[in-house]
């Protein structure tokens, strides 16, 4: 991706875009994983950001307002962390988040379920959000 691209992609994440985690409860446990996202009523606009990426899928929210919502997402990890990487040095508003992420992806590699919920831990130790005090409080 070129820095063109990158800066684009930048801008539209931090304002119009999300980096968040999802929690998958499964049988015997519990996982959890990064996703990236853009939501508009602009069809095109969300189009060109899987056209810059070349990954991501496009689909139509649930209608909450009177304009159809289109939103554009990553969901799988090294997809994550590639784009994550490429435009960190663009972010402003959710630079701070996506660092997070990176580091999460970095140590959710790590063999051992309490390894990994020790530094997710210490990771978001000072994040304030909602999404992260429920994660922590299923560890």
């Amino acid at each position: 991706m070129d820095e063109l691209r990158k800066i684009w992609l930048a801008c539209a994440v931090d304002t119009e875009g999300s980096i968040h985690f999802e929690k998958h409860r499964g049988k015997k446990h519990e996982s959890f994983s990064i996703r990236i996202s853009l939501c508009n009523t602009n069809l095109h606009f969300v189009q060109k950001a899987q056209e810059i990426c070349g990954i991501g899928h496009i689909g139509l929210e649930p209608k909450v307002v009177h304009l159809p919502v289109y939103r554009w997402y990553i969901g799988k990890a090294s997809e994550c962390e590639r784009i994550l990487r490429e435009i960190l040095p663009y972010l402003i508003i959710k630079k701070g988040k996506a660092e997070q992420a990176l580091l999460f992806l970095k140590y959710r590699r790590q063999k051992g379920k309490y390894a990994r919920h020790g530094i997710v831990e210490k990771i978001f130790a000072d994040n304030k959000e909602s999404e992260i005090k429920n994660i922590l409080e299923l560890l």
